[in-house]
């Protein structure tokens, strides 16, 4: 099944899950399935998306980078297995969600990925209405401050997070393509 995110990028989950070991975001290591998303951007190249389940109950997404990297700009590349996604299980009011930081990841001067805390302004002015419309079409339920949605009172409070419901596979991907990957498809002009 293909997913529009824009008018000119789509997320397609590719056949069939791959077994892998690795490390976890919080640092274990652990086996799990990697299953692939093609994020397809009319007139370049396909990028492939890793979105892995680990036996620890974690779950992450990374731009893949493939064993033969097209021809791209420098940004995009230096982008490739870099800044994953973390997705954490949440139980709110007796049900289950899915938790993802939000932040954005941007080109810094030399083409390295940076990661940026934003605010709902931000977030909006970077990836735009018609993205985030997308998102949320697509199961994203709400996206708020650590503050509003887990009542933290600590520094991070001001974090933005979002809240995806547990059966919706897409969500957490067209979250991560939008805020990790579209600021610097944007950046290289590829959008």
């Amino acid at each position: 099944m293909t997913y529009k995110l824009g008018g000119s990028v789509t997320l397609s989950r590719e056949p069939g899950a791959t077994p892998v070991t690795g490390e976890t975001c919080t640092g274990e290591s652990s086996s799990g399935i990697r299953t692939e998303w093609r994020l397809t951007i009319e007139g370049h190249p396909d990028l492939l998306l890793h979105d892995t389940e680990w036996r620890t109950a974690e779950r992450d997404i990374v731009t893949a980078r493939p064993l033969q990297v097209p021809k791209m700009p420098k940004p995009l590349s230096a982008l490739l297995g870099r800044k994953r996604s973390g997705v954490r299980h949440l139980t709110e009011r007796g049900r289950l969600h899915l938790l993802m930081a939000v932040c954005l990841i941007l080109p810094d001067k030399e083409g390295w990925p940076r990661q940026k805390w934003c605010t709902a302004d931000q977030l909006l002015d970077v990836c735009g209405a018609e993205l985030l419309n997308a998102v949320h079409g697509h199961g994203v339920s709400r996206i708020d401050t650590r503050e509003a949605i887990l009542r933290e009172e600590g520094r991070q409070r001001n974090r933005l997070c979002a809240l995806v419901g547990p059966a919706n596979e897409v969500a957490p991907v067209a979250l991560h393509a939008i805020t990790h990957v579209v600021p610097t498809l944007k950046h290289v002009g590829w959008l």
